[in-house]
């Protein structure tokens, strides 16, 4: 069965989680600690459907204290948002420090405006991206749930407007008491930081899985245009989800995932109908697409080792994925 993997984030909305589970059975997220996760995402954990990669679980004292001591930059400094400040510490040229707990001397990193051209050693810059990530997971998971609660404020106001106005529900929607609520893309705040810190967590222990999934058009027409010029497009309009029945639900993963694993790994070009024949689902699954581009000759890790500055031979190590001939990048959208 083809896993996706979740990226560039390390919290999965609930939504992203059903929707994944439901056509591909399993996913992958990356953890920067081994601390608990999100209840919404443990329940995913028990069911066995989501799969937690964590590639550094030592050192956890260490962690623990330097994102404690960002807690407490971020309460002496109420206008700084703890994200932001992460992100700057993340950034190559920030003063190495020697006392991993020492917050005096986060503070000075964050303080100090040069950035010297010496780079740093592998496992500095990856607890840099490991504590970015720490931090951004935490600022996903509250615009989520704030994102939530707007959503059932709307719902129940159109409720409600339709008891008072004696409106049955075969009737045209009445005006709501909200406007219409965009759907907030994650990757538009700091892109590029979140893109670079959690390459640095793949690239530690990369999953062997050439299909990779975001929430995020930011991210994901970013990659493409940037990165992948010459990357095919492909459109799932309507994705299964959990209400299905079973015999529906097993067809469409049988279907889109074996098309999927003949794009990743055959070096025969993909057809333009290559997913024409997925089997047919009910009208409230067009409320999820599924964008995909193929980038043909090129694993993950040779994808993600472009955005490093690594010299050509740390690059070459990260080349071993014998079944992997093409990566599928997807892009998971609902449509209001």
């Amino acid at each position: 069965m083809i896993q996706p993997i979740y990226f560039p984030f390390t919290y999965v909305p609930r939504w992203v989680a059903e929707i994944l589970v439901a056509g591909f059975q399993h996913l992958y997220v990356y953890q920067p600690s081994g601390k608990d996760l999100p209840a919404e995402m443990q329940i995913w954990v028990q069911k066995n459907a989501m799969k937690v990669c964590v590639p550094v679980s030592a050192e956890e004292q260490n962690f623990t204290e330097i994102v404690k001591a960002f807690q407490q930059f971020a309460r002496l400094h109420a206008d700084v948002r703890d994200l932001k400040s992460a992100a700057f510490w993340n950034q190559q040229g920030a003063t190495p420090f020697f006392d991993e707990t020492s917050a005096s001397q986060i503070v000075a990193d964050l303080k100090k405006g040069q950035k010297p051209d010496t780079g740093r050693a592998d496992s500095e810059a990856l607890l840099r991206a490991r504590v970015f990530l720490e931090f951004a997971q935490e600022f996903d998971r509250q615009n989520a749930e704030l994102q939530q609660e707007l959503q059932d404020t709307d719902r129940r106001s159109e409720e409600l407007l339709k008891h008072l106005s004696g409106q049955k529900n075969n009737e045209s929607d009445f005006t709501r008491l909200t406007a219409d609520i965009k759907l907030d893309d994650p990757g538009d705040y700091m892109p590029q930081d979140r893109l670079q810190a959690w390459i640095r967590l793949f690239l530690e222990k990369p999953i062997d899985s050439g299909f990779l999934v975001t929430g995020s058009p930011t991210i994901f027409y970013s990659l493409i245009e940037n990165r992948v010029p010459n990357g095919k497009l492909f459109e799932l309009k309507g994705l299964p989800t959990l209400t299905l029945n079973d015999d529906v639900l097993m067809a469409w993963r049988e279907t889109a995932c074996l098309q999927i694993k003949n794009g990743i790994e055959s070096e025969s070009s993909f057809a333009a109908n290559a997913f024409a024949r997925l089997p047919t689902l009910p009208e409230h699954a067009a409320r999820f697409k599924l964008t995909l581009c193929r980038l043909p000759g090129c694993t993950p890790t040779q994808l993600f080792t472009r955005f490093l500055n690594l010299p050509n031979g740390e690059k070459n190590k990260f080349n071993q994925m014998p079944d992997i001939k093409n990566t599928l990048i997807g892009l998971l959208e609902r449509i209001p």
